[in-house]
């Protein structure tokens, strides 16, 4: 597969808009793989590491038609509201057109995938009056707790390498992030972590119906594993079937490098299980 002279995703993908990219099949879905598959990638993740988890995808399931969100770390912690909806709004409009038994598979990753995800499934619910009907749905490295010392970590790694950049970076990171929770403390809401992972568990914005599956490393030194596996244990609480795949190693969202052959395993187990 070739790049596009017009930027490092699969040439065979066209723009939706900045952040959203599409690729529509030419051969039709004669296999019992997702119609649709959705990724919603990590905060700032570069198309070059999304390419991966595409082509992974194109290989399992040939035919289906693949959506790549990229949500950055401006669209968490900076952007209004309305300018994200206004962000995913191509994504929910392709959902809600839909025929009612499309088999949808949504692929989120951290805390940017699952802010993007849980926000297109809450605009959905209130577009529709329905909850988002996937078939099944894949998280990785997510849903932690709101940890400032986490929190803070994510963010940073981003940063640059440089070290007077990193450092001036970090210390406008610190300061936005405590003014943030301070301010989410002064007004009792939920802070944006707090609010994904009660999201991810709602039988209102995402199914009962729709098996699901965890993916998390020892190794994550953002996201503890601690925290993954209380939202899993949580789930299969309120009745979601639960899926898992607990690695020793790998970090933050390599997973897929640790270990590409168990990682797909993973993804066909749950879609078999649907």
């Amino acid at each position: 597969m070739s790049l596009s002279r017009n930027g490092p995703f699969p040439r065979h993908f066209k723009h939706l808009s900045s952040s959203i990219y599409i690729h529509e099949p030419t051969s039709t879905q004669t296999s019992n793989g997702p119609d649709l598959i959705i990724i919603a990638g990590w905060m700032d993740s570069s198309p070059r590491h999304l390419t991966k988890y595409i082509y992974g995808y194109e290989k399992l399931y040939a035919g289906a038609r693949i959506i790549v969100i990229r949500t950055t770390g401006g669209d968490c912690a900076i952007s209004t509201t309305s300018w994200n909806l206004k962000r995913i709004s191509p994504v929910v409009e392709i959902l809600a057109h839909l025929p009612s038994d499309a088999r949808i598979l949504l692929h989120t990753a951290s805390m940017g995938g699952g802010y993007t995800s849980a926000l297109i499934a809450k605009t959905y619910l209130q577009q529709t009056g329905k909850a988002l009907p996937l078939k099944a749905l894949v998280i990785d490295g997510s849903p932690g707790r709101a940890s400032y010392k986490d929190t803070v970590a994510a963010f940073a790694a981003i940063l640059p390498q440089f070290f007077l950049i990193r450092l001036i970076g970090l210390l406008f990171i610190k300061m936005i992030y405590g003014g943030y929770m301070l301010g989410y403390m002064i007004l009792r809401k939920k802070n944006l972590i707090d609010a994904i992972r009660f999201d991810f568990n709602n039988p209102q914005v995402f199914r009962i119906e729709t098996p699901r599956l965890y993916l998390f490393s020892d190794e994550d030194q953002m996201v503890r594993t601690k925290d993954i596996a209380e939202h899993a244990e949580e789930a299969e609480g309120l009745g979601y079937i639960v899926f898992r795949e607990h690695f020793g190693r790998g970090k933050h969202c390599a997973l897929l490098l640790e270990d590409e052959g168990r990682y797909w395993r993973g993804v066909e187990r749950l879609w078999n299980g649907v």
